[in-house]
């Protein structure tokens, strides 16, 4: 199995577990843990099973950008993806629940950092754009929480679809080629 088809297999896994951990935060504004570890346990099992056989890190391909992460990498994405959003709970005290941390380092562990870091930076800025809309309508106020999950896994997909297009070639096309 080629490194492009490990990583949007291990990207497919996630999403499917996505949907229920998005629609318990939604409803209960809490990321259930049954369903991160599920996440964990599955993504792990691809790779363990159905590895993708391409040394390294990742593939040496412009499209290795998103390729899925190998060996102790995996580990350490996934606790880089858990100190940073701790650290922003910490910083904000306590205004994102260790949940969306476990969830963030799904993500990491799934799409590697780069992936990751898009993710991320998709879904803070989706979140401050639906609070800014919703707080400039009245309908709530600073104080008040949002579910951040299902901006984390909005982000993850789009970071997946990124890193498919990508691997295409049809991103490095239209972008890559623009920035060179």
């Amino acid at each position: 199995m080629n490194t492009q088809t490990a990583a949007l297999i291990d990207g497919v896994l996630l999403l499917f577990v996505l949907v229920p951990i998005t629609a318990a935060d939604i409803r209960e504004q809490r990321v259930p843990d049954r369903w991160v570890v599920v996440g964990f346990l599955l993504i792990l099992s691809r790779r363990l099973l159905l590895p993708s056989g391409i040394g390294g890190i990742t593939a040496s391909c412009p499209g290795a950008l998103f390729s899925a992460p190998r060996g102790m990498w995996w580990l350490i994405h996934a606790v880089v993806g858990l100190l940073f959003i701790l650290a922003v709970r910490f910083v904000s005290k306590g205004k994102i629940g260790i949940g969306d941390a476990k969830l963030s380092a799904l993500i990491a562990f799934s799409l590697g950092i780069p992936g990751w870091i898009l993710a991320l930076l998709l879904a803070s800025l989706a979140a401050i754009v639906f609070a800014a809309v919703r707080i400039a309508r009245g309908v709530m106020s600073r104080e008040d929480r949002i579910p951040f999950a299902p901006f984390l896994g909005a982000g993850a997909a789009a970071g997946l679809a990124a890193g498919v297009l990508w691997d295409a070639g049809v991103l490095w096309e239209r972008v890559g080629h623009a920035i060179a």
